[in-house]
């Protein structure tokens, strides 16, 4: 990369003449002020292309970033949805959150051994990607990098790897394998939901006989295999993770033992199979989502000591037919019961003082929940 380069005048005014604006040194790609440009050619000693530069550049297809550029700007290239290619030269030391988010026809990109940290969500959301190739030398993984990118097939994860972020591959359901590699130290909550295998090598963070992944330092249920068919969460877990089992559909029954205090948001979010679950004397809280979506869901049996149910944490679970709350629930959330169309009966106690708006939108016993128990509805948090 050569810093002290200027780019030449006459780079600078072709440049311009497709729309692109610089800074006075000529360093920075400030904006892009054609809208439907189609291929953007970035002169050579460029520096920098700053954030929301081609931002919803919806038409472009090709752009040539120059050896010269370190940094690409949060959202440079957000929602450029007819970007197909893009190489990322050996000099580039940042990606900005963003990045590349929504980049819907982009299949392939190869990561430079300089970019230290891959921002939160670069990649996200680029449905066509296929393979990702992230070179020695990086180091972490932001949150929800790669998440949503539903056609990622191939993924390396280089040696030199120590952080992978939340959710930083959620969603990638063509992942059939990831390997974890052993200096790894810090996993986030959801980092691999849906991912088809998960292999450790980093003994923070072991693996069980079902493919299950344990953050031993957090007590952290991080990931179950989403084939699984009936799991027994390990003894010493604490906390079920964020997407611990998100869309695991064919599960049909799960064990979890004492000691456990949080279901983690969207923890069985999409089980469909799930028949019954009984959660353990100890759990506080059932976070958000933490069962929408469990439409074959019958019944559910919730401890003395509860004092949270989530936003949404029933959502459209269309076969539950009845709940008792115990007397400790203090709130429950936004959308908790919505579109619940077989819920009957529903025991509300005189401890909930909070009720979000629609909590029970849909479900059976709407009316009856508004007549026997109006107190709820009128908190300010009531719909």
């Amino acid at each position: 990369m050569s810093d002290d380069k200027i780019p030449s005048p006459e780079a600078i005014r072709k440049a311009e003449e497709n729309g692109l604006v610089f800074s006075e040194d000529g360093k920075t790609l400030l904006e892009c002020r054609d809208r439907e440009i189609r291929e953007a050619v970035i002169p050579a000693g460029v520096v920098s292309i700053r954030g929301r530069s081609f931002c919803h550049c919806t038409e472009l297809a090709r752009v040539v970033i120059p050896d010269s550029v370190a940094a690409i700007g949060a959202g440079a290239f957000r929602g450029c949805a007819s970007l197909s290619g893009v190489t990322l030269p050996p000099g580039v030391r940042e990606i900005g959150e963003l990045a590349f988010f929504g980049c819907e026809s982009l299949t392939e990109v190869t990561i430079p051994a300089g970019v230290a940290r891959i921002g939160n969500s670069a990649f996200g959301e680029c449905i066509e990607l296929t393979r990702a190739d992230i070179s020695e030398g990086v180091r972490e993984i932001g949150e929800e990098a790669f998440s949503g990118c539903e056609g990622l097939a191939s993924v390396n994860l280089p040696a030199s790897v120590v952080k992978i972020g939340r959710c930083a591959f959620s969603g990638c359901a063509e992942l059939s394998c990831v390997t974890i590699p052993a200096r790894v130290d810090s996993i986030g909550p959801g980092a691999f939901a849906g991912v088809g295998k998960v292999v450790s090598e980093s003994s923070k963070f072991p693996t069980d006989e079902f493919g299950a992944l344990v953050d031993t330092g957090n007590r952290r249920l991080l990931y179950v295999p989403p084939d699984v068919s009936g799991y027994d969460v390990p003894s010493g877990v604490t906390e079920i993770g964020e997407r611990a089992f998100w869309r695991c559909t064919g599960l049909r029954s799960v064990t979890i033992p004492a000691g456990v205090a949080v279901i983690g948001r969207s923890a069985f979010c999409g089980c469909e199979r799930l028949l019954r679950v009984t959660l353990p004397v100890g759990v506080t809280e059932i976070a958000d989502a933490a069962f929408g979506e469990c439409t074959r869901l019958v019944d559910v049996t919730l401890p003395a000591g509860l004092v949270r149910i989530g936003s949404a944490a029933f959502a459209n679970c269309t076969g539950l037919v009845g709940m008792v709350l115990p007397e400790s629930v203090i709130e429950i959330g936004h959308y908790a019961f919505f579109d619940c169309v077989s819920l009957g009966k529903v025991t509300i106690p005189a401890s909930v003082g909070s009720v979000g708006t629609d909590a029970f939108e849909g479900a059976a016993c709407e009316a009856e929940v508004r007549r026997d128990h109006p107190w709820v509805f009128k908190s300010p948090a009531g719909g």
